[in-house]
């Protein structure tokens, strides 16, 4: 688990980097509004995936303990498993919510044709950082 963790935090370090190349490049183009939605956008999904990878990687710790010939108290890690499936349903509503709020900034898009989303200062959540880079 420390090496996946280890291998999630220099991916999102690269992610960080190339985020802070892309908004200098569009701080050259773009007006200082749009860059700041585009930043938060960003700051925003790179929160809600640092929050499900941790939860992810707790709930294969305890399942792990859970399975193991441990001496442990399996109602309290039984208990815990549930409140973190809990908590990352909670996470995929917001993720959802947030993927809602962006659409309907696409549809606005649409329905006024000198706008994009860029123009609009938002991206879909759910676009990871390196997507932006293909």
């Amino acid at each position: 688990l420390d090496a996946e963790r280890n291998a999630l935090d220099g991916e999102m370090g690269l992610n960080e980097i190339l985020k802070n190349e892309i908004l200098s490049e569009l701080a050259e183009n773009a007006d200082a509004q749009m860059l700041e939605k585009i930043d938060k956008n960003l700051a925003q999904n790179a929160q809600l995936c640092r929050l499900e990878t941790r939860l992810r990687m707790h709930l294969e710790r305890l399942e792990s303990i859970s399975l193991s010939n441990e001496n442990v108290d399996r109602e309290l890690i039984k208990a815990r498993i549930e409140r973190l499936k809990r908590q990352i349903d909670d996470q995929t509503i917001l993720r959802k919510a947030f993927d809602r709020r962006d659409a309907e900034s696409l549809f606005a898009s649409f329905t006024n044709p000198g706008a994009s989303i860029l123009s609009m200062g938002l991206m879909p959540v759910n676009m990871r950082i390196t997507e932006l880079a293909d």
